[in-house]
């Protein structure tokens, strides 16, 4: 009987919330083929922001026996179950957040129109607003929930992108480096190792979290870099790869 390749195929996934919320969405049917008509093998996966979190989630659940649907496990529980607001205080206090973010680009007024530096630390036992220090706790305490630091080379190679905002460099963590015989390898260095710190890093916004430190530097939200997630998932490419998946949602 004829036996249908898989096509092996790099995931690169869109930060932002809304887009990452579709970016889980479109992951779960691609897992869909994977699991039931073994269509893909996934190669590598790379994302910033909300798209970090996603593919962190996916990647490190691909590590598993039937990992497909542990994926769509940790994604559905991330995105449905976490991020729900339980409290009408706290939907008026995201949407706030959001607009503010929003009017940073839009207006382009130059200068962040909130600074998390200078809420008190006192509103962060507040409920249940909080401050934004306990809201980037709480999502580090979920990503910890189903998963943790420890990093397997099995699967696929995970990217993930951050900036530095003291000197404005990218900054690209990985679970694997290209050998210089074109294979990719474990990656053990310790400055740009995959961890949740280096996702929370991605995903801290700066009008609304303060920058993650880490080693001897500080790194904030990679989507201030533009085509981050497509450049990140070129490294995955193995011999052989046949595509890339991007995700992408725009507003009209």
């Amino acid at each position: 009987m004829y036996q249908r390749s898989k096509k092996r195929i790099a995931i690169a996934c869109q930060g932002g919330g809304s887009p990452a919320a579709f970016t889980a969405g479109m992951l779960k049917k691609i897992f869909n083929d994977v699991k039931e008509e073994e269509r893909y093998e996934i190669v590598g996966l790379s994302g910033t922001s909300g798209g970090a979190i996603c593919a962190f989630l996916t990647w490190h659940a691909l590590q598993k026996t039937n990992g497909e649907q542990e994926a769509i496990r940790l994604l559905e529980e991330f995105w449905r179950e976490d991020n729900s607001v339980s409290w009408p205080q706290e939907e008026w206090f995201t949407n706030t957040l959001l607009q503010s973010t929003m009017n940073l680009f839009e207006d382009a007024i130059g200068m962040p129109p909130t600074n998390p530096y200078r809420i008190p630390e006192v509103f962060r036992y507040i409920p249940p607003l909080r401050s934004p220090d306990y809201w980037q706790d709480q999502l580090g305490c979920t990503l910890r929930k189903g998963v943790n630091d420890n990093v397997c080379t099995a699967g696929p190679a995970l990217y993930i992108g951050a900036v530095n905002p003291v000197t404005g460099e990218f900054q690209v963590f990985k679970s694997h480096k290209r050998n210089t015989d074109g294979t990719l390898g474990p990656n053990e260095t310790a400055n740009d190792a995959i961890s949740i710190e280096a996702v929370l890093a991605s995903a801290a916004i700066p009008t609304i979290f303060k920058a993650i430190e880490l080693g001897e530097a500080v790194y904030c939200w990679g989507r201030l870099s533009t085509g981050e997630a497509l450049r990140m998932a070129s490294p995955a490419y193995p011999r052989g790869s046949t595509g890339m998946v991007c995700t992408l949602l725009t507003r009209r």
